[in-house]
C-alpha cells in the first residue's frame, strides 16, 4: 500500500499528455470515435439583443406578431407533416445519444488496449462500447435524477425565501438579500453537481477498463476520489490549461480565415454575383462544419485518452486485479481446450 501511496504522488502529468497525444495521432480511428462523442455531447447557443428605439420596436413587435400568426396557421394546416418531422428529429437526436454513449465506451477501450500492446481497432473497439453501452446508459441516467433532486431541493426553497421577502418587503435591503441568497442557492448547487459530474466521469472508467457493474463502478470511483483528491485536482487544472491553449489556438487559427471569408463576400457583393455569393455561403458552411466536427473529434479523443492514462495511474491495484483475474480466466479456459490424454486399454 505503501508503494501505491508513492506512485500516485509521483505521477507525471506531461507524460501522460505526450502519452495520449501520440496515441491520439498514431490511431486514426479514434478520431472517428472521438467524433461521436462529440456529436452527443451537446453544446450551448448565445444571442444578443441590439437596442431598438420606440419605433422600431413597435414595427418589430408587428412583424414578429404576424410571423407568429403565420407560423401558427402552418402548424394547423399541416399538422401531420410537422409531428411526422418532430418524430424524425427525436429519432435521430436519440440516435446520435446512443451512439455518442457506444462511441464514448470504445474509445475508452481501445485507449486503455493501445497502452497495454493489445490489439485493437474501430470494428472491435466499438463492439466493445456496445458492450458496455447500458452501464454507461444508467450512469448518465443517474447523473440526470441527482442532479433534478439537487435542483429541486436547493432551488426551490431559496426561491420561496426569496419571494417571501419581495412580497414582504420591497426594499433595497431586501434585494441585496435576495440576490444574496441566489448566489448561496446557486453555490450550494453548484458544489455537488462538480462532485457528482467528476464520481460519474470515473465510474465511467470503472465500468469500461475494468469492468465493473453500475454500483460497483459508483463506489469504487468514491473511493478513488476520496483517496486520490489531490491528483485528481492537478489532473484537472492540466486539463483545463490544456482547453485554454487548444480554444486560443482556434481563435488565432480562426482570424485569417474570418478574413478570407470576409474579402471574399465583399468581393461576390461588389461585383453584384448574388448566386456565386449564396453557392460560396453553402460551400463554406458545409467546409466549416465538417472542419468543426474533425477538430472537436480529435480533441474529445485526446482528453479522453489522457484521462483514461491518468485513471490506470492512479487505480492500478484494482485493474491488477482486473488483469490477473482475467488471465486465470484465459489460463482455465486453454486448459479446458486441451485434450485429455488417451486412458489406456484395460487388460
Amino acid at each position: 500500500m505503501k508503494k501505491n501511496q508513492k506512485q500516485k504522488k509521483e505521477i507525471n502529468y506531461m507524460g501522460l499528455v505526450k502519452r495520449a497525444f501520440n496515441i491520439t495521432k498514431s490511431h486514426k480511428f479514434l478520431w472517428i470515435l472521438g467524433i461521436l462523442v462529440a456529436m452527443g455531447s451537446g453544446g450551448s447557443g448565445n444571442f444578443n439583443i441590439s437596442d431598438f428605439s420606440s419605433d422600431e420596436s413597435e414595427q418589430t413587435t408587428e412583424a414578429i406578431s404576424e410571423v407568429a400568426q403565420d407560423m401558427l396557421a402552418f402548424l394547423q394546416d399541416n399538422w401531420g407533416l410537422v409531428t411526422a418531422v418532430g418524430l424524425l428529429f427525436l429519432i435521430i437526436i436519440i440516435a446520435i445519444k446512443v451512439l455518442s454513449l457506444i462511441a464514448r465506451g470504445g474509445l475508452i477501450d481501445a485507449v486503455d488496449k493501445i497502452d497495454s500492446d493489445m490489439e485493437t481497432g474501430f470494428k472491435k473497439s466499438f463492439k466493445q462500447g456496445a458492450g458496455f453501452f447500458w452501464s454507461l446508459f444508467a450512469l448518465g441516467l443517474f447523473k440526470f435524477m441527482v442532479t433534478l433532486a439537487l435542483a429541486a431541493a436547493i432551488i426551490i426553497p431559496f426561491f420561496l425565501l426569496i419571494t417571501t421577502f419581495a412580497i414582504t418587503e420591497l426594499s433595497a435591503v431586501s434585494i441585496i438579500l435576495g440576490i444574496i441568497l441566489l448566489f448561496i442557492g446557486l453555490f450550494l448547487l453548484i458544489i455537488p453537481l462538480i462532485f457528482i459530474g467528476i464520481l460519474i466521469h470515473f465510474a465511467t472508467f470503472y465500468v469500461v477498463v475494468a469492468k465493473q457493474k453500475f454500483a460497483s463502478s459508483l463506489s469504487l470511483a468514491y473511493n478513488l476520489i476520496k483517496n486520490n483528491i489531490w491528483p485528481i485536482i492537478l489532473a484537472g487544472l492540466v486539463s483545463f490549461g490544456i482547453s485554454i491553449l487548444f480554444t486560443l489556438g482556434l481563435i488565432l487559427l480562426m482570424i485569417p480565415v474570418f478574413i478570407i471569408i470576409t474579402l471574399m463576400v465583399v468581393g461576390t457583393i461588389a461585383l453584384e454575383q448574388n448566386l456565386l455569393l449564396v453557392i460560396s455561403a453553402i460551400i463554406l458552411g458545409i467546409i466549416f462544419i465538417l472542419a468543426s466536427l474533425l477538430i472537436s473529434g480529435i480533441f474529445t479523443a485526446f482528453k479522453l485518452a489522457y484521462w483514461t492514462l491518468f485513471f490506470k495511474e492512479i487505480a492500478t491495484e484494482k485493474i491488477d486485479n482486473k488483469t490477473k483475474k482475467e488471465q486465470e480466466e484465459e489460463e482455465q479456459a486453454k486448459l479446458k481446450e486441451k485434450p485429455k490424454p488417451s486412458e489406456a486399454p484395460v487388460a
